[in-house]
């Protein structure tokens, strides 16, 4: 059996982090905290005590920005080097998060789409001066549109303009204007964001008969989407024209 050099190891320094999580100077209990970077979310939550306090938490060094929530409707930022050097514990102030109600209705018919899966996203400008493109975080899930055709973005922070995209399951967003996602921009304190679904073009199906006739011309069918399904739906109805299901979108 071979063996390989690995030469001498080096120990990554790691240092302590105490998180005091406030609102108005009073210290908050049940405060949800993650450990994070500026474009992800890191680890957690880790709960607040009575003290408003959780830790101290052994960390690797290097920098990372804490996020606090508190009832989806308050959140607070810190940024923190470790080892952090005066050893005090890390104090984050919450305040009012950013809640933004984004409706989806489809272009051509006015009427709200169902079922629409949103992913919101931000960016940042890096210390190379690279546009980079992140995942926004909320105190919740991104919930599928409703009946009405909306979702609540809840714990968004206030200082980032968020972009909201329309997409299947399991697709991320890309920002390349090539894309051709539904989406929207909100920018900090709007409380309602429209992303409309554009129309496209019209489908049209023949109808094989069986046994029977078939649907007359001018009857209209409800279709059905596959489990999963989500983004821009078509409309749930189509026409038959002259033997075919027509299908405007």
């Amino acid at each position: 059996v071979g063996c390989v050099d690995l030469g001498t190891l080096a120990l990554v320094d790691a240092g302590p982090l105490t998180v005091s999580v406030t609102k108005n100077g009073a210290p908050i209990e049940g405060a949800q905290v993650f450990i994070g970077t500026q474009t992800g979310i890191g680890f957690g939550p880790f709960v607040s005590d009575r003290n408003g306090s959780i830790g101290p938490r052994t960390l690797p060094e290097g920098p990372y920005t804490v996020t606090a929530y508190s009832d989806d409707v308050w959140r607070g930022e810190a940024d923190v080097v470790i080892p952090k050097p005066d050893g005090l514990p890390l104090r984050i102030e919450l305040t009012k998060a950013w809640q933004l109600l984004v409706t989806v209705k489809d272009e051509g018919t006015g009427l709200p789409v169902e079922g629409a899966h949103l992913a919101a996203t931000s960016t940042i400008r890096t210390a190379e001066s690279v546009i980079r493109q992140f995942t926004v975080t909320t105190s919740r899930p991104i919930s599928p549109t409703d009946k009405a055709g909306q979702s609540i973005l809840s714990g968004l922070p206030q200082r980032l303009r968020v972009t909201v995209t329309i997409v299947p399951p399991g697709i991320r967003p890309s920002p390349s204007p090539l894309n051709e996602l539904p989406r929207g921009t909100a920018m900090p304190g709007d409380e309602e964001l429209v992303i409309l679904i554009p129309a496209g073009e019209t489908f049209t199906f023949p109808i094989v008969a069986d046994e029977t006739p078939g649907p007359e011309d001018g009857a209209e069918l409800r279709l059905s989407l596959p489990d999963g399904y989500g983004g821009a739906a078509p409309p749930p109805k189509g026409k038959v024209v002259g033997g075919n299901l027509v299908i405007e979108r």
